[in-house]
């Protein structure tokens, strides 16, 4: 206890602030068991801040699509041969298997949170939270990005983000815990990243504080 009060100590206010909301959503987790469920639309950063995420909350770190491209192959080739439904099936699946472990922060696909089933799993097993970032910031992160198969159609980029945003962000907001996500106010990625997590943090300590 004594050293964590000095190595505080020797912190700014802002890292103090953020240090202290990390031991306490630690806390708080591992009292109540819950992971993390990370939901929002490709580009919104669930797995670059995911694991930044889980590192500063000493938390393991998933991603369902691993686990179901692990078990079942490769995502495109589920889609193409056996259909969306199936695929649901199978990522409802994963979902629940890496949720009724220990405290993890997990990072879901981008249509998960969407389907009614699978929505209600996450919620009622673990806490989520949406990466609520805008068209822009979405669309700069995205435009230079391959293997990006729902945005190879020959459409604008910018054009299928926005109705992904439509379509999708009025259910996003049935989320437990909403998070602003942007890359303004900095010059690196790194920089990005590091700003976004403590967002996050801050959302997420503000939802679980008495």
């Amino acid at each position: 206890m004594l050293a964590n009060f000095r190595r505080l100590c020797n912190l700014t206010r802002m890292e103090m602030d953020i240090s202290i909301q990390i031991e306490f959503i630690k806390a708080t987790l591992s009292e109540t068991g819950q992971s993390i469920t990370l939901v929002g639309l490709m580009g919104a950063g669930k797995t670059k801040l995911g694991k930044e995420l889980a590192m500063a909350l000493g938390l393991e770190f998933k991603d369902s699509d691993d686990l179901i491209v692990e078990r079942y192959g490769a995502i495109s080739d589920i889609f193409a041969t056996q259909g969306e439904p199936k695929f649901r099936e199978m990522e409802k699946e994963a979902i629940a298997d890496l949720i009724s472990g220990q405290p993890k922060v997990l990072s879901t696909g981008g249509g998960a949170f969407v389907q009614e089933q699978t929505r209600e799993l996450m919620k009622d097993g673990a806490i989520s939270i949406w990466l609520n970032a805008d068209l822009e910031t979405l669309y700069n992160r995205v435009k230079d990005k391959k293997h990006r198969p729902l945005l190879e159609t020959g459409e604008d980029k910018r054009i299928i983000l926005q109705k992904f945003i439509d379509n999708r962000y009025p259910t996003y907001a049935l989320a437990d815990v909403k998070a602003v996500i942007t890359d303004e106010g900095v010059a690196t990625k790194e920089e990005s990243i590091a700003q976004n997590r403590d967002r996050v943090i801050n959302a997420l300590y503000m939802h679980l504080k008495p």
